[in-house]
This record gives C-alpha cells, sequence and structure tokens, in this order.
C-alpha cells in the first residue's frame, strides 16, 4: 500500500527536522499512518462502494483544481471574502500561510505568488478550470480581469498537481470559481483612502431556468505610496453559462484588463522611473455533459499579454514590447464503473511570443501593435513559438475506508521531447472525522521565454536551459467535524535542474541557469473554528515552517534562496454589535536569505516583520458601509531587497446590492 520509498522520505523528513525538535510530531504522524494501514486489514470491505463512488462523482464536480483524495486544498469562500481587508486576488492568497506573496505593486498592480518555497512561475493559475498562466513570465500571472464581487471560492493546491493539471503546478495551483451563484443580482461599490486609491466597481447576475449571464467592470487608481508607484487598472469580466439535461453545461467566459504603473526599483535598485504597461485579453468556451456514468469535459482557450516596459519613463533607453499569445484545448473523459474512477484526457497548448528583445531573430518582423504612440513604430524583431502536448490517464479507487489514487502524464514539445511524471496518492478514514493521508508525486515546469531569453544592463539569459523536475513526498492527518477543521502535514520536495537567476562571484550579471539540486522540506499546521454564533463567525489559524538545501556552489541566488521560513496566519471575524462586524487578520513573516542594500553596498538578511489589517463592516439587507487598514502597525517591511512595501493605508467604502 505505501511503498519502501515513501517511508525512506518521511525518515528523512524527520531527520532533517530533527533539530527543530519537531520530531515527536513528525513520529506521531507517521505513526497514525502505518496504524491506519493496520486497520485497513481488518476493516469489512463489504460496504456500499456505489455510494463512496457518488461521493466522489459530487467532490469531482465541485472541485475543479483536483479531485484526487488525500490531497491539501485551501478553500476560500465567498462569505470569507466579504469580510476580509482586501479588494485584489493577491491579497486573499496572502491569508494562507502555505502561498508567500511577494509584492512589488499594491492592489494588484504585480505580485509574485509562490507554494511551499517554491519559485513564483513554479505556481499554476487557472480561472474556472483554465489555465491562464503566461509563458512570458511569472510576473504576470495575477493579471486576472475578475472582480472579487464575482468570485464565489478560490482553491489552492499545496504540492504538485503536473500528473492531472499540466506542467507548470510544479508546487502547487490556484482555481479562481466564479459564475455558481444562481440568484440574480445587481451589485456596485466605491471606495477611496490614502495615496489617492480610488476603487470603483458594478456587477449583474442574471438567471432564468437554463441560461445565467454575469458581468462585472472596475477600475482603481492610486497616486502611489512613494515616488513612482501610482498605477491606473481597469477590468471587463463576462460569464454566460447554459445547461440542461441534453446538452449539458456550456460555460464561456471573456475578460480584458489594462494597467498602468510607476515602477520604482522593480527589476533593478538603481533605476528609480521604471514605467510598466501590460493589457490582457481572455476568453474560452467550455462544455460538460454527464452521461450516468461517464462525464465528458472539452474546453477551448486564448490568452494574450501585451507588456510594454520602459527602464526610463519616457525614454527609448531600455524600453521593450513583447506580445505572448497561448491557444489551447482540453478533452477529458471520466468513467465511474465498480473499480472506481479513470480519467483519461489530453491537452494542447501553441504558445507564442514576439517581442523586440526576447527570442530568436524573426524573418518577418511586424510592427508593435500596443504602444503605437511612439515615432516610429517599433518592430518585433525577435520571437519564439513551442507546442505542448500533454496526455494523461489517472485512477481513483474506494476500498472501505480507503482510498487510492494514481495517475501518470507524458508532455511532449518539440524543443525538449517527451517527459513522463506520475504519482499515486492515498487517504484512510480513520473515524468518521478523522482522515490519514500521503502520496509521492513527480512534477515539472519549461522555461519561461524570460527564463530563455532576457539580456540586459545587468542580466544574461541562458537559452539552453532545460525543463526542472522534482520528486515530491508527502504525508498528513486531517480532521473535520461540524464547526472544527484542521489539517497537519509534512511534505518533502526533490528537485532537479531548478531554474535561478543566479550571480557568480566573479559575475557582474545575473544569469538563468539549471541548479542540479534544490531540496525543500517542511511543515503545514491549519486549524478553523467557524461556530456561526451570534458574536464569533470564524477563527483560523495557519502556519508554515521550511528549509531549503541548495547546491549553490558560492553563487548569490535571486529568487530560490528567499523562500519564507517561517509564516504564520491568524484570522478573527466577530460581531461587535448587530449589524457590525470586525474582520482582523495577523500575519508574521520570516523569509530567509539577503540581498545588498544599494545605498550602503552592505549585505542585509530579511528581517522578521509582523502585519495587522483590520475591517469594520456595517452591513444592512441592500448595503454596507466599511472602514479598513491594512498594515495597522505601520510596519517597515520588503518582500523584495531595496523596495520598501507600504506603511499603514486607510481605506473606506460602500456596497450596494439590489
Amino acid at each position: 500500500m505505501y511503498s519502501k520509498y515513501t517511508f525512506y522520505s518521511i525518515g528523512n523528513i524527520i531527520r532533517s527536522l530533527k533539530a527543530y525538535n519537531l520530531n515527536k510530531v513528525i513520529g506521531l504522524l507517521l505513526l497514525t499512518i502505518l496504524s491506519s494501514s493496520n486497520i485497513f486489514a481488518q476493516t469489512d470491505t463489504s460496504k456500499n462502494n456505489s455510494q463512496m463512488l457518488k461521493e466522489v462523482t459530487v467532490n469531482s464536480q465541485r472541485k475543479k483544481i483536483y479531485s484526487a483524495p488525500g490531497r491539501v486544498i485551501s478553500v476560500i469562500t465567498a462569505n470569507e471574502i466579504k469580510n476580509m481587508p482586501v479588494h485584489t486576488v493577491q491579497d486573499l492568497l496572502e491569508s494562507v500561510s502555505s502561498v508567500d506573496i511577494r509584492t512589488r505593486g499594491e492592489n494588484g498592480v504585480q505580485a509574485d505568488v509562490s507554494i511551499r518555497g517554491g519559485s513564483f512561475d513554479q505556481v499554476l493559475i487557472l480561472l474556472n478550470g483554465i489555465n491562464v498562466t503566461d509563458p512570458q513570465t511569472g510576473h504576470h500571472n495575477l493579471n486576472l480581469p475578475v472582480n472579487l464581487d464575482d468570485i464565489d471560492r478560490i482553491e489552492i493546491l499545496q504540492g504538485p498537481g503536473t500528473r492531472i493539471l499540466g506542467p507548470n503546478a510544479f508546487t502547487g495551483a490556484v482555481n479562481i470559481v466564479t459564475g455558481e451563484k444562481k440568484t440574480k443580482k445587481l451589485q456596485a461599490s466605491l471606495a477611496g483612502g490614502e495615496n489617492g486609491y480610488l476603487l470603483g466597481s458594478v456587477s449583474a447576475f442574471y438567471h432564468k431556468k437554463e441560461l445565467s449571464i454575469g458581468s462585472s467592470a472596475n477600475y482603481s487608481r492610486s497616486d502611489g505610496y512613494i515616488h513612482n508607484t501610482d498605477f491606473n487598472l481597469g477590468n471587463y469580466f463576462l460569464q454566460m453559462q447554459y445547461e440542461n439535461a441534453k446538452a449539458g453545461k456550456v460555460n464561456f467566459q471573456g475578460g480584458f484588463q489594462n494597467k498602468s504603473f510607476g515602477a520604482n526599483s522593480f527589476y533593478s535598485p538603481a533605476f528609480k522611473e521604471q514605467y510598466e504597461h501590460t493589457r490582457t485579453i481572455f476568453s474560452s468556451l467550455q462544455w460538460n455533459k454527464n452521461y450516468e456514468k461517464l462525464i465528458v469535459d472539452a474546453s477551448f482557450y486564448w490568452r494574450r499579454n501585451y507588456d510594454r516596459y520602459e527602464l526610463i519613463k519616457n525614454s527609448s533607453f531600455g524600453r521593450n514590447f513583447h506580445r505572448t499569445d497561448v491557444l489551447g484545448g482540453q478533452a477529458k473523459l471520466s468513467y465511474f464503473s465498480q473499480i472506481g474512477k479513470t480519467t483519461v484526457g489530453v491537452d494542447y497548448s501553441n504558445q507564442q511570443i514576439v517581442s523586440t528583445v526576447l527570442g530568436v531573430t524573426l524573418n518577418n518582423p511586424s510592427e508593435v501593435d500596443f504602444g503605437s504612440d511612439i515615432s516610429p513604430i517599433p518592430q518585433y524583431v525577435k520571437g519564439d513559438n513551442r507546442n505542448v502536448l500533454n496526455t494523461f490517464i489517472d485512477h481513483t479507487i474506494i476500498v472501505g475506508a480507503l482510498s487510492l489514487s494514481g495517475g501518470l502524464l507524458n508532455s511532449w514539445n518539440e524543443d525538449y521531447g517527451s517527459h513522463w511524471q506520475g504519482g499515486a496518492d492515498a487517504s484512510y478514514r480513520i473515524t468518521s472525522d478523522w482522515q490519514a493521508f500521503a502520496g509521492i508525486n513527480q512534477s515539472m515546469r519549461l522555461p519561461t521565454f524570460t527564463d530563455l531569453y532576457y539580456r540586459g544592463p545587468d542580466y544574461a539569459a541562458n537559452n539552453n536551459l532545460v525543463p526542472e523536475t522534482a520528486l515530491s513526498y508527502e504525508a498528513g492527518v486531517k480532521y473535520d467535524r461540524s464547526k472544527f477543521g484542521g489539517s497537519l502535514s509534512v511534505y518533502q520536495r526533490n528537485g532537479k535542474d531548478i531554474i535561478d537567476w543566479i550571480k557568480p562571484p566573479d559575475s557582474v550579471k545575473w544569469q538563468s541557469s539549471n541548479i542540479s539540486k534544490v531540496n525543500t522540506t517542511g511543515l503545514e499546521l491549519s486549524v478553523n473554528y467557524k461556530p456561526a454564533t451570534s458574536f464569533i463567525k470564524r477563527a483560523q489559524f495557519e502556519l508554515t515552517w521550511q528549509k531549503t538545501d541548495k547546491d549553490t556552489k558560492n553563487y548569490t541566488s535571486m529568487y530560490d534562496l528567499s523562500f519564507l521560513r517561517f509564516k504564520s496566519e491568524f484570522i478573527l471575524d466577530h460581531a461587535i454589535v448587530k449589524n457590525l462586524i470586525a474582520s482582523w487578520r495577523i500575519s508574521y513573516q520570516q523569509r530567509a536569505g539577503n540581498y545588498k542594500d544599494f545605498n550602503t553596498k552592505a549585505v542585509v538578511d530579511y528581517n522578521p516583520f509582523t502585519l495587522l489589517d483590520l475591517r469594520l463592516m456595517y452591513t444592512l439587507s441592500n448595503y454596507a458601509v466599511f472602514v479598513e487598514s491594512s498594515n495597522l502597525f505601520n510596519t517597515t517591511y520588503y518582500d523584495f531587497g531595496n523596495l520598501q512595501q507600504p506603511g499603514r493605508w486607510m481605506k473606506a467604502g460602500v456596497k450596494f446590492r439590489l
């Protein structure tokens, strides 16, 4: 049931955590899992397996991100979103302890998302199950044209998901789900605050019989919290669904985002006048049909992202233009039988970039079609194009209280050939409340076009990079009972050929390179209490601890060594008086690594810090008024070296709903 390699890995985890006095906890966890295998040997397997298979069917529909048993999936619900003192998806994700959000620009301008100590290019981003990850760079992965009021929930897969979701789900994946509420509504909100902050949004949802239509638009802007951090951001999103018993379910979604911002010290502290303007267009068409024992899914999608970057605003020096297009489709069949659920699928995508600097020289250059206010109009003279074909099979079986899932994916493209990735997950329901789980999974990621081609005053890319791979082990327990829930898990990821930007001792430039070995060990704990009483609405505590062993060979690392060593999150929603709710969020973060201070030239370690956010919201039937503050203690902190994050930021607003 469990391979010797799984137990060998858990032993390594215990030994590596020994110095931190956590081996008693891990030992108990391992004992629980081993005990569960003995319990299984005595379990009565004559239970009605069809009922268990029905449960899997329901779960596979409810959770689009990953339906295999025994995985840690954090879910942020719509009710939790409406109380939190946040305005963007990146701020929502920050509330999960295993997620590291390194922010360059606030309020949705730019943030890098990583999971379990990985890099920002190792997380797959999905919108209603459709891949919206950017092949140019992970810096653009959160260019999402959705309004917070559109979101029904956000699912975060903590750990690798390559065998089902594809190559970029290296350390985890994020799925944003919209359009599930089937009620008519019209709502609008207006908020303002310090630093010239303004946010206006409107959304409408119509549902009648078999047809649902949702649409939203929002605009936000700010003068910036320090010099050249101003921004203007606009989003538009449309979703239409048609569903009946004969035709199945058809879902169309499309969105548009336009964003321009001052990028003070974003990519180099030597340049305070950097500027960036991005434009993202996205659409997809999905079809789902349930034929009792067979579920058929098919989808087609297209995403285009424009990126205009200026090292010095309004100057041709260091000015770059890029356009990426991703066109793809997926077909998937899931069949339920007495031996479980079998899923087979194929996913194809064409990833293309044209650029002034990224790629190989084009035979037929074309005029830049974004930012053409410049005269003479610049040309896309570089580019690249790759086809990626993924085929996979996965099977889940339930025998009594034991659930087993395993699968295999083959990823092929013309540049790197064929790569096989597999894995298996197991879970055992000890009691109605307790569940033990374990898993072993491979993962891989293709280099981005920036990894392969970017060159600048401080950067020199390597176009001979190879895909990075990893083998991950995980084990843990979950508890779920009425008002209480929680989980404890330990994991180890052994990475090979990990892609990072490094600076050798004798070099003045950062170079993209494959690092031979990067091993990450970690522990996650989550406890939540949702009594739904008149006073306490929700109390949640999470923490993540991890360490990384890296074969650096005295090189300086830009990303992989600056991971979150420790992070804890505490969220409390409670009533003050009738209709008045307070939402508190306290975050403590301790980041590994260091950076060179631009002014003093000294090497500086990242200092740990504590942040407190608070929202007070008064709600009646059709409207709500709120006042909030992020970073209430006015703490000075850094996500990236030399780029100070905002201090205390007060905001207030009103929401209407009809």
